[in-house]
């Protein structure tokens, strides 16, 4: 017989509402939660399945893998600061994405029951977390008056076919939107978007039913005109049909300064430095699309931190005249704002930035300046 208090997680009904079924609107922001734990345990390659007739997603990794300490102490430890207690670095020394161990929550925005396998040091673990189960003995927990409720996850019997030497494996079963070819369309290119990690020189690999996810899945460097870059890493080469300067006979592509002081100006001794673009599409109506039947709009420039994305758009922050903001779109990275040794800038949803934050108010100062280059 099972020991059905072998795992155990701690959470009030409030915050599972809040920061569980509530946290997510949508399936990719979703999966990229997941992925980014991968990221933080060192895995290489990530795997992502979807069983269309059995409405299940699947995803496995290749990391360090969890054991029964692991599991309780760090996955289903709600709130668990992994920069506070460990190390500021992964073994391989990448920079965790992770930081308020709220992502795990975010998987019962979009199911019920979650099934989870682990393997670290031939240490085998798995269970079932069930969300209908999870509200009902907080509910009668809250009713003893107690501040919180203790949910134990259901051990099921490891299955020795999913995992290699280590890793994780995540199902995802008795999801509220059923599955349909489209969403596995839309899911590749939404996935591309939301991390930086997929570039070339990057140990990081991740797969939907089995083809490899490319930064050029990203479909949208085709759509741009001009290019303005920030950093070391050349866009351009990926955007086959920018135009040509009649002078140059070279492309439509302009290097920016990336370092700046809070008041927005080019400084080399600026602490806060950007890298990424923003482009000019040659038809406003090129950046409208519709994705698993949603209209999506790629009329934005999103906010990427630690080579995910922290914030959607930032470009409806400004109320800026004339036609050319139609056209505008891009990618800006500001690892300064997610500093170890600062308070998190996230908001609670995790979906956007505290905007009183001073870093964020410095970004759309630096923003609100160098947007008029593209104006003029």
């Amino acid at each position: 017989m099972h020991n059905l208090e072998k795992y155990e997680m701690s959470i009030s009904l409030n915050v599972l509402n809040h920061l569980g079924l509530n946290l997510y609107s949508n399936t990719p922001a979703v999966l990229s939660e997941v992925i980014a734990n991968s990221w933080d345990a060192d895995a290489t390659e990530v795997k992502i399945d979807i069983d269309i007739g059995k409405n299940i997603i699947t995803i496995s990794d290749n990391g360090d893998g969890m054991d029964i300490d692991d599991i309780n102490k760090k996955f289903l430890l709600v709130g668990y600061r992994k920069r506070e207690i460990g190390a500021t670095t992964t073994p391989k020394g990448r920079k965790p994405m992770g930081r308020k161990g709220i992502g795990k929550l975010s998987l019962f925005s979009i199911a019920d029951k979650i099934y989870v396998y682990s393997k670290k040091n031939e240490i085998k673990e798995a269970f079932l977390m069930d969300a209908d189960e999870i509200r009902k003995i907080i509910k009668e927990d809250e009713k003893e008056g107690k501040a919180f409720g203790k949910y134990n996850p259901e051990p099921k019997q490891f299955d020795n076919s999913i995992i290699g030497e280590s890793g994780t494996v995540i199902k995802i079963s008795g999801l509220k939107k059923n599955l349909t070819r489209a969403t596995v369309n839309g899911l590749r290119k939404r996935i591309a978007r939301r991390f930086g990690i997929i570039r070339k020189g990057i140990d990081f690999k991740i797969f939907l039913n089995s083809q490899e996810i490319i930064f050029l899945d990203r479909d949208y460097f085709y759509k741009a005109r001009f290019l303005f870059q920030y950093g070391g890493y050349d866009y351009s080469s990926h955007c086959e049909k920018l135009d040509i300067d009649k002078d140059t006979k070279e492309k439509m592509c302009y290097s920016r300064e990336c370092k700046f002081d809070e008041e927005g100006n080019i400084s080399e001794t600026g602490v806060y430095e950007i890298s990424g673009w923003v482009a000019i599409a040659r038809h406003s109506n090129d950046l409208d699309e519709k994705n698993d039947g949603q209209d999506d709009n790629l009329n934005n420039v999103s906010i990427v931190v630690r080579e995910k994305v922290a914030q959607e758009d930032i470009l409806h922050e400004y109320r800026l005249g004339g036609m050319i903001t139609k056209y505008i779109f891009g990618e800006i990275y500001a690892n300064f704002l997610d500093d170890d040794n600062l308070e998190d800038i996230a908001t609670s949803g995790r979906q956007k930035i505290i905007e009183n934050d001073p870093r964020y108010i410095a970004l759309k100062v630096i923003y609100r300046k160098r947007i008029k280059v593209y104006m003029e």
